[in-house]
């Protein structure tokens, strides 16, 4: 008891230091590529106006930002002609634009106060399913591995569903763990409350409620006990999951119609098993906005995303794009970890000593890899922080297995010290880490992109470099939708037009002049371009640079240096 009660105040302090970090991210890191559309549906979402609200945004995101631009009363300009432009994101940037520097740092600050309690609720979570599942200390060191990871921590206060749908999605695969292992009507109504907030925390997660219904059925045909509470059990939890996104969506629910279902069948932009689920949807009401969310996947599906890897564009994705992710981005030490656990609950499985409810801890983090890698929408590491949360439980099995091992505890520490140094190395910039095999943040730019390393996040750095340094005058490449002006004084940043304004540049190839130039790091690789301007920007990108502030935004010193 002595030794849990130490276990418990050390976590107290880790976890509170780590709250002050997740606070002080929100307040210094600029503003990143999805916030402003998200911060903007979260403002329609509590002002009851359904136009421009993001129909892949559900509400629990919008339900714990939302306050933050109705308290600093963010004017919408509704009346203005540009809020009639279906492109949400001109509409969000439009209103930035004319809302005072000190206030929009305010504004985003607070909003993102609103996600920090998902990544202490996750480590929390993590820490109270490993102490079921192992003993104090192991639960204790999945607890701190978990607080050590540089990319939860660096996307746990943005405006964001990521971090919420890691808590959401572990927290079902807890309740299911715990029905499994003891059937009862109140485990049913928790598992039905897990699954309902999966429901309005991430369309990626749709398939959680219909798993639960079959483990709840599964478990009826196991046990006496589940047989016993299964009709009450299966009734609770259909009830339930349909009450927490219905009240979400305020309730505004419909039938999807035969047409409806048949228009997603003939244009076969749907995966076999969407469309199979969608099917209940024409004998169960559900919230109109979940629906089109629904339908609209269809589209994000066909035209996929355009993504950099390993130094090559792929217009549509590629399957292998997030295998490469989790080899490059992660710590290696975690990696160890996992690879060991998973060595160890496979070797339990051949040999059968493995207890069948552990399957509850492998096979989540597999089933949400595997449905991200068959999804063409491939936007960083961020979208599989679900998955990356059952496989710190996965790590849990190699850290207690290496406890037993003679020389173990040694190697466990080691792995811990590697982890601190790795990391340690570019804290606070957590969201460009990447590990050593890929040579550091210095060289991840040159294998992945986009929110891995740089996601229109960096201008705060940029302005705190050329204070530094005394620079008086740059010229920035735009990338995101941060607002320059809350940075830099009129002069000092000087933005050049890309090829998103072709008609304002010279050629495909852009020439520099005798300047200091900062080029943020994801557009180095062309993928946001069109074909024809590709390497727009290749005299940089074959270039080193002269600094790398936050490791996000180079800086080119092309003036002419006196000769010695």
């Amino acid at each position: 008891m002595r030794m849990r009660a130490k276990f418990r105040a050390v976590a107290a302090i880790l976890l509170a230091a780590y709250a002050c970090v997740l606070v002080w991210n929100a307040w210094r890191v600029g503003i990143t590529m999805d916030e402003p559309t998200r911060l903007l549906g979260a403002q329609l979402y509590w002002m009851n106006l359904p136009d421009h609200q993001p129909i892949d945004q559900p509400p629990l995101l919008s339900m714990v930002t939302g306050w933050a631009p109705r308290l600093l009363d963010i004017p919408l300009m509704r009346d203005h002609p540009i809020w009639k432009q279906q492109w949400k994101e001109h509409v969000s940037s439009f209103i930035l634009d004319r809302v005072p520097g000190e206030t929009i740092h305010r504004l985003f600050f607070l909003a993102r106060l609103g996600v920090i309690p998902f990544a202490l609720l996750t480590a929390l979570l993590l820490w109270r399913w490993a102490r079921e599942l192992f003993d104090e200390v192991t639960a204790f060191l999945v607890f701190l591995l978990f607080l050590l990871l540089p990319e939860p921590r660096g996307h746990a206060a943005l405006v964001t569903s990521d971090l919420p749908a890691t808590f959401s999605y572990l927290l079902a695969g807890y309740c299911a763990w715990r029905y499994w292992r003891a059937p009862s009507i109140g485990g049913a109504v928790f598992l039905g409350l897990a699954s309902g907030l999966a429901l309005i925390t991430k369309l990626s997660l749709l398939i959680v409620p219909l798993v639960a219904g079959l483990i709840v059925l599964g478990r009826a045909l196991g046990s006496p006990s589940g047989r016993r509470t299964a009709p009450a059990a299966v009734a609770l939890l259909i009830l339930v999951s349909w009450l927490v996104p219905a009240a979400a969506y305020k309730f505004d629910t419909r039938r999807l119609t035969p047409v409806e279902l048949a228009d997603m069948s003939r244009r076969q932009e749907y995966p076999p098993l969407l469309l199979q689920a969608a099917r209940l949807l024409t004998a169960v009401p559900l919230p109109r906005d979940l629906q089109t969310g629904i339908r609209q996947m269809g589209n994000y599906y066909k035209e996929g995303t355009r993504v950099y890897l390993l130094g090559r564009i792929y217009p549509h994705g590629h399957w292998s794009y997030y295998l490469v992710t989790l080899a490059l981005k992660p710590p290696i030490a975690f990696q160890i970890l996992v690879v060991v656990g998973l060595a160890v609950m496979l070797a339990g499985l051949w040999r059968r000593r493995l207890p069948p409810d552990r399957l509850f801890v492998l096979i989540p983090g597999f089933i949400y890899l595997g449905f991200s890698m068959a999804s063409p929408i491939q936007l960083g590491i961020r979208l599989i922080l679900p998955a990356i949360g059952f496989f710190l439980l996965v790590a849990g099995f190699g850290i207690a297995w290496l406890r037993t091992q003679r020389g173990g505890k040694a190697a466990l520490a080691a792995l811990y010290a590697f982890l601190v140094l790795s990391t340690g190395r570019i804290f606070p910039h957590d969201i460009s880490y990447f590990n050593e095999w890929a040579g550091g943040p210095e060289n991840g730019w040159r294998y992945l992109s986009d929110s891995n390393i740089d996601w229109g996040h960096c201008l705060p750095e940029l302005a705190a470099y050329m204070k530094r340094h005394g620079i008086e005058r740059i010229k920035l490449f735009p990338f995101g939708f941060d607002k320059p002006h809350r940075y830099f004084r009129q002069g000092e940043a000087e933005l050049e037009f890309t090829p998103w304004t072709p008609d304002r540049i010279r050629g495909p190839v852009y020439e520099p002049g005798s300047e200091i130039y900062a080029v943020p790091v994801s557009l180095l690789g062309g993928q946001y371009y069109e074909p024809d301007f590709r390497d727009y920007l290749k005299f940089f990108r074959d270039r080193a640079p002269d600094a790398r502030p936050g490791f996000c935004i180079f800086i080119f010193d092309l003036r002419q240096k006196p000769s010695t």
